[in-house]
C-alpha cells in the first residue's frame, strides 16, 4: 500500500526534530559535566599547591630537622589549620597508610581504604560517588614524600546546577519540539499539496489529458509544474511528429539494406579472392599426389604452392588489417616526423624488389617535417611504394619528390606502369579492386594496398588523392600537415 507523502514529510519532521533535541541535550548536558569537572580538577590541584606551601613554611619555621617527625608530632595541629585555609575537611597518613590526623566522619580509613594504596604509589587520584568526591595526593616536603594529603569535596552544588540544568533543559527542548513541529507541518504542508497536484498531471498525462492546472508557485515546485506541463504539450506535439520519424527510419532501413548488400559484395570478394590461390594450390597437390615421383612436376609445383600461400597470407593479413580499421579507430600517437627519413628506410626493405624488376628510381628531396604517427605511415608508404613497384613496367621508372607547400608537406610518387583509366580512377580505393587481375596475380596483388594506405593516411589527418594516370603511367599526391616547429 503506498503511503502519503503528507504523512512521510509528518514523520520526517517528527523523527528530525525529536533526534535533535535529544542530542542537543546530550551534547549541551555532556559540556556542563565536563566543565564541572574541569573546574573542580583544577580548584583542588590549586588547593594542593597552596597545602603544600602551608606545609613548607611551617616546616621551616619549626626546630624539627626531619619531615616525617615534624608530619606526625603536628598532624592534628597542620589539618586543623590547613582545614581552615583551604575550607576543605583535610586529613594526614603517613607512608605506611596510618591515619595521622584526627579521625572524621567525611574522611577516614574505610572510605578511602581502595584509594589509598595508590596514593602511597605516588599517583594523584580522586573518586566522584554521588554528592562527595574523596581526592589524594602524595605530600612532599624537602624534596621528598612524607605522607599523603587528603581533602573531602562536596559535589552538592555541581550535581544541584547540572539536574536543575537538565530539568529546564526537558521543558524547554519539549516546548520548542511541539512548537517548530507544529510549525514546520504547516510550512511543508503546502508543499506536499501541491506535489499531490503535480502526481495528479502526471496520472493525466499518462492517460492521454494534457490539459491540467498549473501552479502558481513562485519556487522550484511551480517551476516543476509548468514543466510537467509544457512536457504534456511537447509529447502531443511528438505524436504527430513520429509520422516523420517512422519515414525517416524507413530510410534508415533502406541505408542498412544498402549497406547490408554491400557487406554481401565484399564478403563476395574475399570469397572469390581467397578461392583463387587456394584452387592452384589443391590442384597442384592433386597433381602431385597423382605423380608423385615426377620431377618436372614437383620442381614447378613447389614454388607455385609457396607463391600463392604467400600471396594467401597476405590477403589474410591485409583483409584483417582494413576490418579492423573499418571497425575500431586504433590509436595514434601523432609526433614531429622527418618524411625523407621514413621513405628512405622503406626505400631500404625494397630494394631487392627494385632490383629484381630492374627499375629506375629518381629522387628530389627537400627537408620536410610533417606531424604524424610513424608505425601508420610506414604502412602507407610501404603499400604506395610496393604498388609502384608491382605495377610498374619492367625496365620502368619511378620518381618521387618531396616538399613542403604552404601548411602541407608533400609526397607526390609517379610510375611508368600499367595506368588506370580515368573512369575507374574512384574505385581503385575500394578493397580488392584492380585494373588487371591478371597483373594482380602474377605479381601477387590482391587490391587491399591502396585501400589500407587511403584509410591510415585520413587517420593521421592526411590525404591520398591519384593525380594522373594514363597508359605512360599513373601519379599520387601524399600530403601530411607539418609538426608546428617546421609550419611557416
Amino acid at each position: 500500500m503506498r503511503s502519503s507523502i503528507k504523512m512521510k514529510f509528518s514523520l520526517f519532521l517528527l523523527i528530525l526534530l525529536l533526534l535533535t533535541v535529544l542530542l542537543l541535550r546530550i551534547f549541551i548536558l555532556e559540556g556542563i559535566r565536563e566543565n564541572q569537572k574541569r573546574e573542580y580538577e583544577s580548584y583542588l590541584k590549586q588547593q594542593t599547591d597552596l597545602s603544600e606551601a602551608y606545609l613548607r613554611q611551617s616546616f621551616l619555621s619549626s626546630e624539627e630537622l626531619l619531615p616525617e617527625v615534624f608530619l606526625k608530632k603536628t598532624a592534628a595541629e597542620l589539618t586543623e589549620n590547613l582545614s581552615s585555609y583551604t575550607g576543605q575537611e583535610t586529613a594526614l597518613f603517613s607512608l605506611e597508610g596510618t591515619l595521622l590526623s584526627p579521625r572524621k566522619e567525611t574522611l577516614n580509613e574505610e572510605t578511602l581504604k581502595e584509594l589509598l594504596p595508590l596514593a602511597l604509589e605516588g599517583k594523584t587520584l580522586y573518586r566522584a560517588k554521588g554528592d562527595d568526591l574523596f581526592y589524594l595526593t602524595p605530600l612532599r616536603l624537602q624534596n621528598q614524600r612524607v605522607g599523603i594529603l587528603a581533602f573531602y569535596y562536596s559535589l552538592r552544588n555541581e550535581n544541584s546546577f547540572y539536574e536543575s540544568t537538565a530539568s529546564r533543559f526537558l521543558y524547554v527542548g519539549a516546548l520548542v519540539f511541539l512548537v517548530s513541529f507544529l510549525a514546520a507541518y504547516l510550512y511543508f504542508r503546502s508543499y506536499a499539496t501541491d506535489i499531490v497536484k503535480l502526481n495528479e498531471a502526471v496520472e493525466k498525462i499518462e492517460t492521454g489529458s494534457y490539459d491540467f492546472t498549473v501552479s502558481r508557485r513562485n519556487d522550484e515546485i511551480g517551476s516543476l509544474s509548468q514543466g510537467v506541463y509544457h512536457m504534456g504539450q511537447k509529447i502531443k506535439a511528438t505524436l504527430k511528429d513520429m509520422q516523420e520519424e517512422e519515414k525517416k527510419l524507413t530510410e534508415a532501413v533502406e541505408k542498412l539494406e544498402v549497406l547490408g548488400k554491400q557487406q554481401k559484395e565484399f564478403i563476395g570478394a574475399v570469397t572469390h579472392e581467397f578461392k583463387t590461390p587456394l584452387t592452384s594450390v589443391r590442384a597442384y597437390l592433386d597433381l602431385l599426389s597423382m605423380y608423385p615421383e615426377d620431377p618436372v612436376l614437383l620442381q614447378k609445383a613447389l614454388p607455385a604452392i609457396e607463391e600463392e600461400t604467400r600471396r594467401l597470407y597476405d590477403m589474410v593479413e591485409k583483409t584483417l588489417e582494413l576490418s579492423k580499421l573499418e571497425h575500431y579507430e586504433p590509436h595514434t600517437a601523432l609526433s614531429p616526423l622527418k618524411l625523407s627519413v621514413l621513405v628512405e628506410e622503406v626505400l631500404h626493405s625494397l630494394k631487392g624488389k627494385i632490383e629484381k624488376y630492374d627499375l629506375t628510381l629518381s629522387k628530389e628531396v627537400e627537408e620536410v617535417e610533417i606531424l604524424g604517427d610513424r608505425e601508420a605511415l610506414l604502412i602507407v608508404l610501404m603499400n604506395l611504394l610496393d604498388n609502384a613497384i608491382k605495377y610498374n613496367k619492367p625496365q620502368g621508372k619511378i620518381f618521387l619528390r618531396i616538399y613542403p607547400e604552404e601548411h602541407l608537406g608533400i609526397l607526390q610518387l609517379e610510375d611508368t606502369g600499367i595506368g588506370i583509366p580515368m573512369d575507374l580512377s574512384q574505385r581503385i580505393f575500394d578493397p580488392f579492386y584492380t585494373v588487371d587481375k591478371n597483373r594482380s596475380r602474377e605479381t601477387g596483388g590482391v587490391g587491399l594496398g591502396l585501400s589500407l594506405a587511403k584509410k591510415y593516411t585520413e587517420l593521421q589527418g592526411g590525404t591520398l588523392t591519384l593525380l594522373t594516370s594514363s597508359e605512360e603511367g599513373t601519379a599520387f599526391k601524399l600530403s601530411f600537415p607539418l609538426a608546428p616547429e617546421s609550419d611557416g
